[in-house]
């Protein structure tokens, strides 16, 4: 049976309500309060019920997103460059949470287990890892004896998402639009489009898609 992972969500580092008018797309709702919980606990393959659903899509979200603006990428899920820069950053801004998680005063430690659990969630269309590229020498390695991943710990500018309404599609996908800013400045880093799908990950959702605008 999988460790428990919890995941404590802070308004400075995750998801903030958004309205319409905000993000200048006039479909887009604004969530409702009571979907933001101050903490969730997951267990690894599986969403509780009580779990609020777009805290749990927020964390893959707002790792691909930042790695996107901040590297100015367009999505591109068959470049494992562009994969693993966005597992990088999804890992070291919340991999810590996860109770498989081992920190050092240097490195954070992840069994392939965890990663992958990570990888599931932001990359629904591929359906292995790729191998580590050697653009991310000094970031990730992997150690086969141990089936250990070891993380440099990444220094990140303080960001939050802003995400509007759920949106079901006819092809029985999601989407949701929200925007990236830093909390001392409402102006958008970037505003975006995302495309997820369900399955039994600990995020509840797989992003198929993001597109920058």
């Amino acid at each position: 049976m999988k460790k428990l992972i919890p995941l404590v969500l802070t308004l400075c580092m995750l998801i903030a309500p958004i309205s319409a008018d905000e993000q200048g797309v006039s479909t887009v709702a604004p969530l409702p309060e009571e979907t933001v919980s101050p903490e969730v606990v997951f267990l690894a393959g599986s969403v509780p019920a009580d779990a609020a659903l777009m805290d749990a899509i927020g964390l893959p979200i707002h790792a691909l997103v930042l790695s996107m603006t901040e590297h100015e990428f367009t999505y591109e899920p068959q470049s494992a460059p562009f994969v693993w820069n966005a597992l990088y950053y999804a890992l070291s801004m919340f991999g810590e949470a996860d109770d498989r998680a081992e920190l050092t005063q240097e490195a954070l430690l992840l069994p392939s287990e965890s990663v992958d659990d990570f990888f599931r969630a932001l990359f629904a269309g591929l359906d292995a890892l790729p191998a580590l590229p050697e653009q991310m020498d000094g970031f990730v390695s992997y150690d086969a004896g141990s089936d250990m991943y070891r993380l440099s710990l990444g220094d990140f500018a303080l960001t939050q998402i802003q995400l509007g309404q759920l949106t079901a599609q006819e092809n029985g996908t999601f989407t949701v639009d929200g925007t990236l800013t830093t909390p001392e400045d409402s102006a958008p880093l970037s505003s975006f489009r995302v495309t997820l799908t369900e399955n039994d990950t600990m995020f509840g959702f797989s992003i198929l898609d993001v597109s920058l605008f």
